[in-house]
């Protein structure tokens, strides 16, 4: 087993929303995640953009960042094992923030258009 399954699986199993799900849509989800390496002060995702991805971090930590009325502010920082994006996962959405890497990144990400398909197939996904 590589890396990349490793990593899949523990979340699988690690992860509250997963963990409960039969084998076989555990392995159909399996084939979907992809893993991203970034570099610091990566942008991942920008503020008012279509959020396609559900990100899980892996390793590392991002910065959340917000533009309003001009002005740029910092919301927060997430680490290992938090998540951002969840909601590409149910309907089609919009980054309300941008979304930058502070050091050296691994995420794990779902395409939410392809578990939306998924759902369909199988319905104890949604």
């Amino acid at each position: 087993m590589d890396a990349k399954q490793t990593i899949v699986r523990q979340i699988l199993s690690n992860f509250v929303m997963f963990s409960a799900l039969p084998e076989a849509e555990k392995q159909a989800l399996a084939g979907l995640f992809e893993v991203n390496d970034y570099q610091p002060n990566s942008v991942i995702a920008e503020q008012n953009t279509d959020m396609s991805l559900w990100h899980i971090i892996h390793s590392g930590r991002v910065r959340l960042k917000k533009t309003e009325n001009g002005k740029r502010r910092s919301i927060g920082e997430l680490g290992k094992d938090a998540s951002f994006g969840e909601r590409c996962l149910i309907e089609a959405e919009r980054w309300p923030f941008e979304v930058i890497t502070t050091e050296n990144t691994t995420t794990l990400s779902l395409p939410g258009d392809k578990v939306r398909a998924l759902q369909k197939q199988y319905p104890e996904i949604g």
